[in-house]
Parts: structure tokens; C-alpha cells; sequence
């Protein structure tokens, strides 16, 4: 018998939920629609004080219902659900979410061609919701970076292409690598994604989207740290920050290097690659704790093709959090400037990131011109105001 012929993968799906009466029903629906059934589908309440006992009242007999001793926020429930996981793989589902029905079978047969992966991935839909509850016509679709030249982990630090659902494991993965970070309520399942990534090989499913991501205006978050719909970017960035800070100081400069590149002949590509994360996540210290070694390098040469990549990227766009962006921190601009005075190197970033800033002027409008020669007066002076 072939690992596709096999009869059923043991899969066990995870739903930690909190408040989430309304799409509760039309997420579990959407579990028990799989081609292949799940083994396994926990609940894990997580002291919800709205109607969510009554909507799980009906698929008691097909799941199994926890309830938490005390609130422990997204990541504590998941992880309490993991404790009673019988299955071979493991989906942890957002209660608000629904998967596709095939989303099961494209998973498990990723992993068993490629026994060597330790989770397989996809991209998702978007959808609104209905004014009635229900999802809404199914949006656009997730893309993927150039994960084949960036590697699959720097690819993942520069952008989560795992969110939530997105990713489905072997249990042993978690035994392995650890459960979700209890601490995190919000970007736990970025932070677990990265632990993966950079343990297991990883294959993509075949074809597209295997859940919808549902948009609402719905509260996000657990009690003590509850917060409105609007402020989740912001939210995603406190606690984006925390893992980051942590990768910095614990993640080998090697792992920040696309494949065929090893450290001893590109270093300073590294660093300029945990720079540029390090801006993109306004983590303004840990960015200048590296702009100061780029600065103190023997190879203070021309900026090659590679290195100028990340470098465009943090200077064409701000940040996808709308909490603003390093070019206007005193405390960065100042620094960039002194060392300038001294390194090339660091005299060569600045020229790319004011040739970046016009280019976003040449794609946006002469609208951008304004913050822009805000932006580039900075890196020059300390005349520059605020932008508005």
C-alpha cells in the first residue's frame, strides 16, 4: 500500500474560542464538511461569558469539549486542547475561521508524499461578513514571497505567509519544538511558525486557498488584554516586537542568509538583513545595535544586489502596523547620520533607502512628496519637522 493509498491519517483540529458565539456553528460546520473527517475536533472554551456553551450543545457527541480551569488567552487553550491530541497531525483552528472541504485531504497528502516535512502550508481566502453573521462571498487570495531565493525562513521573518490556519503539523513537531508560547495573545501562531520553520522542512499543498480568513469588527483578545477591531495592527506589533527582539538575540546570523550564501563569505548580507527586520518591526535599538556594526565592518564596498533588496523594502513602503516608521525617529536619523560621517557602508544604506523613498513617490503620487523631503532632509540635518 502507497502513503497515498493509506486509509485514514489521524488528524486531530483544535479550536481554542473565546466570545465568538456568532461564527462558532459555521466554523465547526465547516470541520465536520472535510472530505477526509478529522479524527479528533476539540473545543477548548477558554471562559467564554456569551452563548458559546449553547452553540457547541449540538456537535457535543462529535467533539470533545473543554473548558479552561481559568482564562489563558488563545495560546493557553491551544495548548491545553494539545494535551488531549490522539492524532498523528494537528490543526489548530481559529473559532471565527472556515476551512474549504478538501482542506484536510490536500494537508495530509502533502505530508505523506514528503515524510520529511514536519508541516505542509498553504495560502487562504478573505471574506467579509454578512450582516446576518454568516460568511461573505469568499475575496482575494494570499500570495507567496520568492521563497526559492529567499529561503524559506528569511522569507517567513519578512512577512508571515502562515497566518493562523494556514499551517498544519506532525505532532511531534510540538512535542519537539515546544507548544505556543503562553505569554503571546496575539502573533502566537507567528511565533510557533517560526519555531517550525526553522526546525522541519516544509511543503506547500497543492493548489490555493484551504481556509477563509474572516474579517469582522468584532472585539479581539481575552479579557485582560481586550481590545476593538481597529487596534488589532497595533496589537499585532507589540507582541510581533517581542519575537523579534528575541530572534535577535538568539537566532545564528547564518539562519538570516538566502540559500547559497554561507557566513564566512556573507556576512555583511546577514547583517543587513536582520537590520532591515529589525526596522521593519520599528524595533529602533536593536536596528542601530546593527547599523553600528555595518558601520565597524572591514568592508565598507559597494552595496551588492542582494544587499540592496531588503534595504529598497524598508524604505519603499512604511510598515503594514500604520504606527509610523523608523524614518521618522530622532533617535534613528540622528545615529544614521553620525555614522555616516564615518562609513561608507553606512553612507551607501542612506543613498539607497532616499532612492527608495522616490520611487514611492513615482508609484504613489506627488501626494508622498511632502514626507518624503521631510524624510530625506532627516538623514541629512536635524531640521527636518514631523510629518503630519
Amino acid at each position: 500500500m502507497s502513503l497515498l493509498q493509506r486509509a485514514d491519517p489521524r488528524v486531530s483540529i483544535i479550536v481554542p474560542t473565546f466570545n465568538r458565539s456568532p461564527f462558532l456553528a459555521e466554523c465547526l460546520e465547516s470541520l465536520f464538511a472535510q472530505t477526509i473527517p478529522p479524527a479528533q475536533v476539540i473545543v477548548v472554551n477558554d471562559r467564554s461569558t456569551d452563548a458559546t456553551r449553547a452553540v457547541v450543545e449540538p456537535f457535543l457527541s462529535r467533539i470533545l469539549y473543554l473548558e479552561t480551569a481559568a482564562q489563558v488567552g488563545k495560546p493557553g487553550a491551544a495548548n491545553l486542547g494539545l494535551e488531549h491530541v490522539t492524532g498523528d497531525y494537528v490543526w489548530v483552528f481559529d473559532d471565527d475561521d472556515v476551512a474549504l472541504p478538501d482542506a484536510l485531504a490536500r494537508f495530509t497528502a502533502a505530508l505523506e508524499r514528503h515524510p520529511h516535512c514536519g508541516f505542509s502550508w498553504s495560502p487562504w481566502f478573505y471574506a467579509d461578513t454578512r450582516p446576518d453573521g454568516r460568511l461573505g462571498p469568499v475575496g482575494w487570495e494570499t500570495t507567496e514571497p520568492p521563497i526559492a531565493e529567499l529561503g524559506f525562513v528569511p522569507a517567513l521573518l519578512e512577512r508571515n505567509f502562515l497566518g493562523g490556519a494556514a499551517l498544519f503539523a506532525r505532532r511531534r513537531c510540538y512535542d519537539e519544538a515546544g507548544n505556543y508560547h503562553p505569554a503571546l495573545t496575539r502573533s502566537q501562531d507567528y511565533d510557533i511558525a517560526i519555531r517550525f520553520a526553522r526546525r522541519y522542512p516544509a511543503v506547500r499543498v497543492e493548489g490555493g486557498a484551504t481556509f477563509i480568513y474572516r474579517q469582522h469588527e468584532g472585539a479581539r483578545g481575552n479579557t485582560a488584554d481586550r481590545f476593538a477591531a481597529p487596534a488589532r495592527f497595533a496589537k499585532w506589533l507589540q507582541y510581533d516586537q517581542r519575537i523579534f527582539r528575541e530572534l535577535q538575540k538568539d537566532m545564528p546570523l547564518a539562519e538570516y542568509l538566502p540559500p547559497g550564501h554561507d557566513l564566512a563569505t556573507s556576512s555583511r548580507l546577514a547583517l543587513i538583513e536582520r537590520f532591515t527586520l529589525m526596522v521593519s518591526h520599528l524595533l529602533v535599538d536593536e536596528a542601530l545595535e546593527d547599523l553600528t556594526l555595518l558601520a565597524r565592518l572591514a568592508d565598507q564596498g559597494a552595496l551588492t544586489r542582494a544587499e540592496r533588496r531588503p534595504l529598497r523594502l524598508i524604505a519603499y513602503a512604511d510598515p503594514w502596523y500604520g504606527c509610523g516608521s523608523v524614518w521618522d525617529r530622532a533617535e534613528f536619523t540622528a545615529r544614521l547620520r553620525q555614522l555616516a560621517t564615518t562609513s561608507p557602508l553606512v553612507r551607501a544604506i542612506r543613498a539607497e533607502a532616499i532612492r527608495s523613498f522616490l520611487r514611492g513617490v513615482r508609484s504613489e503620487g506627488l501626494a508622498r512628496l511632502p514626507l518624503v523631503a521631510r524624510r530625506a532632509a532627516r538623514l541629512f540635518t536635524p531640521t527636518g519637522t514631523a510629518p503630519d
